[in-house]
C-alpha cells in the first residue's frame, strides 16, 4: 500500500506532538510493509508550506500549507492509494479521492476550555468548523483521545465518521530504572528527595503558574521534595519569577532538553505531574506511564487514562489549595503499585506497533470498500 502523510510537523527539523505521532505510525507502517511518502514544510520526501509562517501566524500558516497540497493534488494524486491527513484544513476541496484524516486537537477545544488568546481562538474556531464540515459526508476521522472525538461531533460531525485511535509510546525507549540517584548526577539533577517531573511548553493552556503556586504548598510541608521542569515557552520567564518567589530553590528548570536525554530524565523522576486546562492526548504522559512514574494530572476528560491504568489521581489545579493537598497526600504514601500499573497499561495498549496496526487496518477498509 502506497500512503501519502501530510502534515505540517515532522522530525527532525520540527518534532512536536503531531510530527513526533507521524513519525513513529510511519516508522512502523513501513516495517509492516507500507510505503509511506511524508509531505510537510520540513520534508522529508516532498516539501509544501513554511514552517516558519505557521510558528508566526498560526492558522494563516496553516492555510497556506493545506492550500498548498490542495493545488498539488487536485490534478493528479494516483501515485497513492490513500491520502493520511493531521488536522487538515481545505478551504476547498479535498483533492484526494481517498483520504483518513487524524485530529489530535481542536480550536473549538481550546475555546470551550478557555485558552488564550480567545480572540484569535475563535477566529481559528469558526475556520476549523468550515473546514471539517464541508468535507464530504463519508470522510474519515480518527481523533487521539475521546474528548476530540466529542469536540468533532459538536461541530456536527456524525459519529459515523469519527473514530478513536489511541495514541503511541515507546516503551523501550522509555522504560524505569533501577538506580535513579546515578541518572541525577549525571543530568545535572542535584536534588535528593523526591522529585516531580513535570515535560512540556510552558503555554496558557499547560497552566504553569497553577502549577507552581500548588506545589509551592506542597513544598512547605514537605522539605525533601523538587519539582523539575522541562520545556520552553512564552511563560517560562513568568513561570520561573513565580518559582522564584514562592518556592525559591525547590523548583528546577532544565529548558530545552535533547530528545535522546529525555528518556532518562523520566527513569530519575518519582511522579510526573500534568497541570494542562486542555490536551488531546499527550505523549508526555505516555511516556511518563512507560517509565513507571505514578501520575498526578488534571481532572479533564482527556487524561481519565490514569484513572483507566489505576496509575495515579486528578486533581483540578485551578482550586490551587485542594491540589496542592492531595498531592502532598498522595505523594506520602507508597506507590509502587501504581508505578507498575502505569507501565503495564502503555504495553498492553500504547506500544507504537499496536497503533499502527490499527492504522493499517483502516487504511485498507477505506481503500477496498
Amino acid at each position: 500500500m502506497k500512503i501519502l502523510v501530510c502534515t505540517t510537523e515532522y522530525p527532525p527539523l520540527n518534532s512536536s506532538g503531531i510530527g513526533n505521532f507521524a513519525f513513529n505510525i510511519v516508522e512502523n507502517l513501513s516495517g509492516l510493509g507500507a510505503s509511506c511518502t511524508v509531505c510537510s514544510p520540513t520534508g522529508p520526501d516532498i516539501m509544501l508550506g513554511n514552517k516558519e509562517l505557521i510558528g508566526h501566524f498560526g492558522i494563516g500558516g496553516l492555510l497556506q500549507y493545506w492550500n498548498e497540497v490542495g493545488k498539488k493534488y487536485s490534478i493528479d494524486s494516483s501515485d497513492f492509494d490513500i491520502a493520511w491527513l493531521h488536522n487538515p484544513f481545505f478551504m476547498r476541496r479535498n483533492p484526494f479521492e481517498r483520504s483518513i484524516s487524524t485530529i489530535h486537537t481542536t480550536y473549538r477545544g481550546s475555546v470551550e476550555n478557555r485558552i488564550r488568546p480567545i480572540a484569535y481562538k475563535l477566529v481559528a474556531k469558526v475556520i476549523e468548523s468550515y473546514c471539517y464540515r464541508r468535507l464530504p459526508y463519508d470522510t474519515r476521522f480518527i481523533t487521539v483521545s475521546p474528548s476530540v472525538s466529542c469536540e468533532l461531533k459538536g461541530i456536527g460531525l456524525c459519529a459515523a465518521q469519527v473514530r478513536y485511535i489511541q495514541t503511541g509510546v515507546d516503551t523501550q525507549r522509555f522504560a524505569p530504572a533501577s538506580d535513579k540517584a546515578s541518572l541525577r548526577r549525571r543530568l545535572g539533577i542535584q536534588q535528593e528527595g523526591t522529585i516531580l517531573l513535570a515535560v512540556g511548553r510552558l503555554t496558557p493552556s499547560k497552566q504553569p503558574l497553577e502549577l507552581i503556586k500548588a506545589f509551592s504548598l506542597v513544598a512547605k510541608k514537605n522539605s525533601d521534595v523538587t519539582l523539575v521542569i522541562v520545556g520552553r515557552g512564552e511563560l517560562l520567564e513568568r513561570t520561573r519569577e513565580l518559582a522564584g518567589r514562592l518556592c525559591p530553590g525547590r523548583a528546577l528548570f532544565m529548558g530545552y532538553v535533547d530528545k535522546n536525554d529525555l528518556p532518562d530524565i523520566y527513569a530519575s523522576a518519582d511522579y510526573y505531574v500534568m497541570s494542562s486546562a486542555y490536551e488531546g492526548q499527550p505523549a508526555t504522559l505516555l511516556e511518563a506511564m512507560a517509565a513507571g512514574l505514578p501520575c498526578i494530572v488534571s481532572n479533564i476528560p482527556s487524561l481519565e487514562i490514569v484513572h483507566e491504568a489505576e496509575c495515579g489521581i486528578s486533581v483540578d489545579f485551578k482550586d490551587v489549595q485542594r491540589a496542592a493537598k492531595a498531592t502532598g497526600d498522595y505523594i506520602s504514601v507508597d506507590n509502587s503499585k501504581h508505578a507498575r500499573s502505569a507501565r503495564d497499561y502503555v504495553i498492553r495498549n500504547h506500544t507504537w506497533r499496536v497503533v499502527a496496526e490499527k492504522y493499517l487496518d483502516e487504511f485498507e477498509r477505506a481503500v477496498h470498500n
